[in-house]
């Protein structure tokens, strides 16, 4: 019984560590925000974006910067998008995104928030293809 419990000492303390446990006023960075727009005379790279299907698309942080990795921290976070150590990127984001790129004529067609969730386990689940039944004995 001693053996078990020394023997998951250690993956106790690396989950905690993990958890976040002890440092519950870490800053947590997961938001950022995707733009749908057009540029008038030019190209989709012309501010960072990318063209997918016809429109151009960014994802940024709330410095109005493109998105670098998969948090808004200004110093790298823990991989749930906390502790981040210098904080996270602020500013007005689409504002930002839009004064940063003034020398451009940006058209915003939609916007979409993101949560930071790299796995949705209620939308995987969702996903999978369930055959239906048919019960009916009798």
């Amino acid at each position: 019984m001693q053996a078990a419990i020394s023997a998951a000492t250690p993956l106790l303390i690396a989950v905690c560590w993990l958890c976040g446990i002890g440092n519950a006023s870490a800053e947590c960075c997961k938001e950022s925000l995707t733009l749908h727009y057009s540029v008038l005379g030019s190209t989709c790279g012309s501010v960072g974006g990318r063209n997918i299907g016809g429109q151009c698309s960014i994802t940024i942080c709330g410095d109005g910067k493109p998105l670098e990795g998969t948090f808004c921290g200004q110093s790298p976070c823990n991989v749930f998008g906390c502790e981040c150590a210098a904080g996270c990127l602020l500013g007005n984001w689409k504002e930002s995104f839009l004064q940063r790129n003034s020398d451009q004529k940006i058209e915003i067609a939609d916007e979409t928030w993101n949560n930071g969730v790299i796995f949705n386990f209620h939308d995987f689940v969702h996903s999978i293809p369930i055959p239906n039944l048919n019960l009916n004995i009798g």
